[in-house]
């Protein structure tokens, strides 16, 4: 089985809800043991703990220019200590643009199945990001649990749907035939998604 193949179902939801205007939610917001498990929440606290005064390396970033951070929490009234990659400007567009020819390369069906199993593999750690936004924003915890958790993952899913339903709406392959009475013209025509370039995003 793919990965599309895996979130198809929640693909085609969404785009349903995109055409009917209606609700649809991919993922639960009220923060249940049932639907999370009932260690979630413990071990969403534990892991955010463990990032404090740490360098935040899951980016798998290589070869920062520097490591920064200034993030105190309101509710320990004391800094995390937890550090960022910073990298130049130069840096990140070169290596954006490695990226981009081997992205252009996937299909659209592959790129929405691994944008939805991102988010799946998000859904384990939505405690850990909970705790994460409450001790650099403030907010309560259900707060911070509903809007960097499954609210933000549905408005992602929500673009994925948009963006893959643009993508397939005119066929990859088509034979285009023209009668030019006493034959037929025909061509076997195939057209392909191509990407502009690069961009940037600042959340």
């Amino acid at each position: 089985m793919t990965l599309f193949e895996k979130h198809q179902g929640s693909i085609s939801k969404a785009i349903d809800a995109l055409h009917a205007r209606t609700f649809y939610a991919a993922f639960v917001e009220q923060p249940t043991p049932a639907i999370y498990g009932e260690t979630a929440d413990a071990e969403g606290q534990t892991k955010f703990k463990s990032r404090l005064g740490q360098k935040f390396e899951e980016l798998k970033q290589a070869s920062p220019s520097s490591w920064v951070g200034q993030e105190e929490s309101p509710y320990l009234q004391e800094p995390l200590n937890v550090s960022y990659p910073i990298f130049s400007t130069a840096t990140l567009i070169e290596r954006a643009n490695t990226s981009f020819h081997q992205w252009r390369k996937v299909s659209a069906k592959d790129r929405a199945g691994i944008l939805m199993e991102s988010l799946d593999r998000v859904k384990a750690r939505f405690f850990e990001v909970a705790y994460a936004t409450m001790h650099t924003t403030g907010q309560g915890f259900m707060m911070a649990f509903q809007a960097s958790g499954p609210h933000a993952a549905d408005r992602a899913v929500e673009a994925i749907a948009a963006g893959y339903e643009e993508l397939n709406r005119f066929p990859e392959k088509a034979l285009w035939d023209k009668p030019m009475g006493k034959f037929n013209l025909q061509i076997n025509k195939e057209w392909r998604a191509v990407p502009k370039g690069i961009s940037v995003v600042i959340g």
